[in-house]
């Protein structure tokens, strides 16, 4: 298996979860770099004292810079690419082993873990806000994207050569949207693996609003589409490719 990847895990006040998630993590894979957010809580202290890297920021920055600085250490100690996570055991970790074959054999692609396994558990305000989302990224993208605000995806440091992106806390949920659009509008192709999201009462509310950072993250699409002129033909290939790329689903 591939020690080319660092996995990275942005982490802010994850203190109930971490330990386990990294746990679950290290039965699958090693290279782990957790980004720990200005914590106030016990996180820092907790993956300190387990085999993993650490990089601890001094204050809260918002998850686009804690992903930011994860990939700025993976390109400074010689990986060739990302992998995501997040921090609260919504992710299973028995995806990763998948997740690193498609990166092995489509090398050049974004792996994106698309949660469609169980749909029907998802509240239905989450899951119309996920596929709103996915259609807009879609269109300013050119392609058919798959659950776009999945946390938990595979992305080559090759694109970041590529594309810059602004990381401020008001873009914490933005940065990874707009990273699909523009890694798609370099030439990047994307995979997608099907994964089921757990959803567990004792789990921590999510830090992602769907209201108010869906709103974000349209109207960050929104200008990229004005800037492309609407991009219609990237909406006709969204359309037209839809049905072959979720056929292509890795299961």
């Amino acid at each position: 298996m591939t020690k080319d990847v660092l996995l990275v895990i942005p982490a802010y006040n994850e203190s109930k979860s971490i330990a386990s998630v990294i746990e679950d993590i290290l039965s699958f894979y090693a290279e782990i770099l957790v980004v720990d957010d200005g914590s106030s809580d016990d996180t820092l202290s907790i993956v300190k004292k387990l085999p993993v890297k650490v990089l601890a920021l001094e204050k809260n920055q918002g998850k686009a810079a804690a992903l930011y600085n994860g990939i700025a250490y993976a390109k400074s100690h010689g990986y060739k690419a990302v992998m995501s996570m997040d921090a609260d055991g919504q992710h299973e970790a028995k995806y990763i082993p998948i997740m690193l074959k498609q990166h092995q054999e489509h090398p050049e692609c974004i792996i994106i873990a698309a949660r469609i396994n169980n749909i029907e558990a998802a509240p239905k305000h989450r899951h119309f806000a996920n596929c709103f989302a996915d259609f807009w990224v879609s269109w300013a993208a050119g392609c058919p994207i798959f659950d776009s605000q999945c946390g938990f995806r595979l992305v080559p440091l090759a694109v970041f050569d590529k594309i810059t992106i602004a990381y401020d806390k008001s873009r914490s949920f933005v940065f990874e949207s707009e990273m699909i659009i523009r890694a798609a509008r370099k030439g990047f192709g994307f995979c997608f693996v099907a994964i089921a999201k757990r959803y567990d009462e004792r789990m921590r509310e999510s830090y992602f609003h769907p209201v108010k950072d869906i709103t974000k993250i349209v109207l960050m699409v929104a200008w990229q589409l004005i800037k492309g002129f609407m991009c219609i033909p990237g909406l006709l290939r969204y359309i037209l490719g839809r049905k072959k790329a979720k056929a292509n689903i890795v299961r």
